[in-house]
């Protein structure tokens, strides 16, 4: 561990001294597989590539194996933000291999950036690296990124429908990603937080933590079929603000010597809902009402939408819109009042949301208090004075931005 973090200090050196060679520098490289561009393959183009350089890939399916060499450049769709040109662009490993490998100390400044990966033995494999990986789909290979003494931010990404595990042994922050319908577990003895994520319909486990360190933090864990969240070994755990529903096994589980926490959680008819795990005093156990929950069909799983309900406000991702509901959910407002309420839309009761959306900004609006006029001092937007607002006045104290400066005080 020691030489590997001295090899990322150097590295990192030297690229931060690079970095005075001017953004200018670097070039946008095209790929095409199906017409002219700069190359026809990504692993060429890479093999071209420059720090700092952008490859675009265009449409099409790619039969390769590639690997970034410890390059900081971005392999990105032309469109990442449209899902249709995701899938659309596809990197297929043919059965063979990592289908993408990171094992030469890349960082975040490495990108993969929304393209989908399928049939390899790993669709990624992160080895002693840490790379970015954002807005990707993951598919129909043994295993969807696996790591090995690496520390990857996975964010936005839908991990789904691989053979055996989604996320194994990658200790970075797993942010905002579906995880659904692996072979085993959703995520395997992942150390790194994972937050907002819906982990629903694996074949094993939905979570499991063996020796290791984590928090799961708004989450939505829903008819898997293990347990929900499951930690072993020597293991510590702490699981709040999160959903979890209707997995075959318990919800919550623990072995002799392993701890994990629930505090602020909806835990609701698993089978049973705590395994050697004390109920949290803040835990409600109540039918979270989404606005489609998923469900098995037999061997099949039918996906659902994990919005809460909402007689104010829930967002539908089908028509973009905001709708309303009969009823609320109890899952709204019900998360722990410590927690930021984040880009929640108002009226958000001040509080944050359980689940997955909760402190997003698709998160379902209250039916609770609504802020009639903000107090001249309220900063943080909560419709209160408090201590809060306090210390972000205090950080500006005696600032002054006259021109010229010696007009600040007479």
């Amino acid at each position: 561990m020691r030489e590997r973090n001295l090899r990322i200090l150097v590295l990192t050196i030297l690229l931060l001294v690079s970095v005075g060679a001017s953004d200018s520098l670097a070039k946008i490289i095209t790929v095409d597989c199906n017409g002219p561009s700069d190359f026809n393959s990504i692993q060429e183009a890479i093999g071209n590539a420059d720090y700092y350089d952008t490859i675009v890939v265009h449409p099409g399916i790619y039969y390769e194996n590639i690997n970034f060499y410890g390059k900081w450049i971005t392999v990105t769709s032309k469109n990442p933000n449209d899902v249709n040109v995701v899938d659309a662009t596809v990197i297929d490993g043919n059965g063979v291999g990592n289908v993408v490998t990171f094992d030469n100390l890349e960082i975040n400044g490495s990108v993969l950036l929304g393209l989908t990966i399928q049939n390899g033995e790993r669709g990624i494999y992160c080895y002693f690296s840490d790379p970015l990986i954002r807005k990707c789909v993951l598919t129909a290979n043994d295993s969807g990124i696996v790591g090995s003494s690496a520390s990857p931010t996975i964010l936005e990404s839908i991990i789904e429908k691989n053979n055996s595990s989604g996320i194994s042994a990658c200790n970075g922050q797993i942010s905002k990603c579906i995880v659904r319908e692996n072979g085993g577990d959703g995520l395997y003895n992942c150390q790194g937080e994972l937050l907002n994520c819906i982990v629903t319909a694996n074949g094993g486990k939905g979570v499991y933590y063996y020796s290791v360190h984590s928090r799961v933090t708004n989450c939505t864990i829903v008819g898997n079929k293990g347990v929900g969240v499951a930690a072993e070994g020597s293991s510590t755990v702490g699981v709040s603000n999160s959903i979890i529903v209707k997995n075959e096994g318990c919800g919550l589980s623990r072995s002799s010597g392993a701890g994990l926490t629930s505090n602020y959680n909806n835990v609701y008819i698993n089978n049973p809902d705590y395994g050697q795990v004390s109920v949290g005093p803040k835990d409600i156990s109540e039918n979270p009402l989404f606005a489609d929950p998923g469900h098995w069909e037999g061997s099949n799983w039918v996906n659902g939408d994990y919005h809460l309900r909402s007689t104010v406000g829930r967002w539908d991702p089908k028509t973009k819109t905001w709708v309303t509901d009969p009823v609320n959910s109890s899952s709204i407002d019900a998360g722990d009042p410590s927690s930021p309420i984040g880009l929640e839309p108002y009226p958000n009761g001040l509080r944050i949301n359980q689940g997955a959306y909760g402190g997003t900004e698709q998160a379902s609006k209250s039916p609770g208090p609504l802020c009639t006029e903000y107090p001249l001092m309220d900063f943080t937007g909560d419709c209160k004075v408090d201590f809060k607002d306090f210390a972000l006045f205090t950080r500006s104290w005696l600032e002054c931005n006259l021109d010229p400066p010696e007009g600040c005080w007479p």
